[in-house]
């Protein structure tokens, strides 16, 4: 939300010809300037106490109680502000993000409008009504609402920024670029804007432009920063370097990236690879690592080499295209002991063995896109002949006495993380999963793994495509509209039947 109009000077500096009431409105002001808004607060107390009622009295005294976090006296204020001039659109406006700020969207929307119809080019207030109906999911409002404040201000980044994300979810990516390019040329330090540009860029499969833009996330995340003793590698030539690589993001990502490694050893490197100490088991035996040091677990300055690199700055350092990307499968190892272990627990041939996982990290907004529930699952539960395996590392216990879905869990599993779950997914006929880090694990194993996709999904699954350049055993599933996941999981449940009548297994409904 855009901040309120600044009442401080021009509220404050409209002194009355009354010598006492010019006296507290000065200490008011003084002390408003100085941010001690308890005493302004107080201040303008007395004003009102003392002295004929004035709206600006009201609505400054508004602004110091928000400002102490006081949010209904606030309100309460900018209403009697509001009834004795009900003609000032700041009043309004700034009612308007209080009441946005206390999540009273409609009173917001009603105030926000108000203030436009007093003063028609109050370009925020089109913006911050933009802003509110982007969260509400009403895009038609919100790019309208965009427009009108980029017509009003033509330079205004921020709102051709927002307008590009909304033009994004409309799923009109020609307008989405527009806005974005005119948001950086606007205001270069748009970190946001350069962000998605990059990230838009990746999903159309346009790498040459999209993984150069890529490296904004390094400016962008300014809690990754990492500091390093030596050159950061771009471009130059690694043969008999030494190359730091250390991972980014989450552990998806390093299982996805983690084939660089090879193709940097290949070019002649000596490949020091400090990854996530949860990932440390799993990538022992992969191909391209000289040296495998777990995050945050050693001392860095002991470590020697000529260039550092992150892992996701290799598809970069290497050129890499659609056509380009290292695609060979599986690039990792697994125990063959915890296979044949996992083996007798999992019998192979009676049924037809899915492991599925239904949720990925969900701290964030995407994860919970990302995410649906296990009662999804029951469309295929349901099916004669087909045996179901929980893949996640939890399971919550609404989830644990829920017993109708069919699905089979097991105590203890990955103690020691990713090498149980390595083991499963090798005796599985089939691994069906949300974007978590389990769909790149099964990907990167070269096991048969069908990935469910939310309505905006992740740029490396590009737009509109059934399979992935990045693992060629897999296939990919998209919702259709936001947020639905039950024609998902029919496309899932027929394509399942089909696929088991090819191979002489005997489905149908129980």
């Amino acid at each position: 939300m855009e901040k309120e109009q600044s009442a401080g000077n021009k509220v404050y500096s409209k002194l009355h010809e009354a010598n006492d009431e010019n006296y507290y409105l000065s200490l008011a002001t003084k002390k408003y300037n100085e941010k001690n808004y308890f005493e302004a607060e107080k201040h303008f107390k007395e004003l009102i106490k003392l002295f004929p009622p004035k709206a600006e009295y009201f609505s400054g005294l508004a602004v110091i109680q928000k400002k102490s976090g006081n949010f209904k006296e606030a309100e309460e204020n900018y209403k009697n502000a509001l009834h004795i001039n009900p003609s000032s659109f700041e009043s309004h406006y700034n009612l308007g993000i209080l009441l946005y700020e206390q999540g009273k969207i409609k009173e917001a929307i009603d105030s926000f409008r108000k203030s436009i119809e007093i003063k028609q080019d109050l370009y925020l207030a089109y913006y911050n009504l933009g802003n509110i109906y982007r969260e509400i999911n009403e895009f038609d409002l919100s790019v309208e609402c965009y427009e009108k404040a980029i017509s009003f201000k033509n330079d205004f980044d921020n709102a051709y920024y927002n307008l590009g994300v909304v033009s994004e979810k409309k799923r009109d990516f020609g307008k989405a670029f527009e806005c974005y390019e005119k948001s950086t040329l606007y205001n270069p330090e748009n970190l946001n804007a350069q962000w998605n540009l990059a990230l838009l860029y990746l999903q159309i499969g346009n790498y040459q432009k999209g993984l150069a833009k890529y490296e904004i996330r390094k400016k962008r995340d300014k809690s990754a920063k990492i500091i390093f003793t030596r050159p950061e590698l771009k471009t130059e030539p690694v043969n008999n370097k030494k190359v730091f690589v250390y991972s980014e993001q989450g552990l998806g990502d390093s299982i996805q990236f983690v084939r660089y490694l090879k193709k940097l050893k290949n070019s002649g490197a000596y490949v020091i690879f400090e990854c996530k100490p949860r990932l440390y088991e799993l990538f022992k035996c992969v191909d391209g690592i000289d040296e495998l040091v777990p995050e945050n677990n050693y001392n860095r300055s002991n470590i020697d080499y000529d260039y550092y690199v992150s892992l996701l700055s290799l598809p970069l350092y290497f050129n890499t295209s659609l056509k380009t990307i290292p695609a060979e499968v599986p690039y990792l190892k697994i125990n063959q002991d915890k296979v044949k272990e996992w083996a007798g627990k999992i019998k192979k041939g009676q049924n037809f063995n899915i492991g599925i996982a239904w949720s990925g990290a969900s701290a964030n907004i995407t994860g919970k896109d990302r995410s649906c529930l296990l009662s999804d699952f029951s469309q295929l539960s349901s099916l004669e002949g087909i045996k179901l395996y929980s893949l996640q590392e939890k399971l919550t216990y609404e989830e644990r006495i829920n017993s109708k879905y069919q699905v089979i869990s097991f105590e203890n599993f990955d103690s020691v993380p990713f090498i149980d779950t390595s083991a499963v997914i090798e005796n599985l006929d089939l691994v069906i999963s949300v974007d978590t880090s389990v769909a790149h694990l099964a990907g990167a194993l070269g096991r048969p793994v069908w990935v469910l996709l939310p309505y905006h999904s992740d740029w490396r699954w590009l737009l509109n495509k059934q399979d992935s350049s990045w693992y060629p055993t897999m296939k990919l599933f998209r919702q259709s509209k936001p947020g639905e996941w039950g024609e998902v999981f029919s496309t899932v449940a027929n394509e399942l039947k089909k696929m088991l009548l090819l191979n002489n297994k005997n489905v149908g409904l129980v």
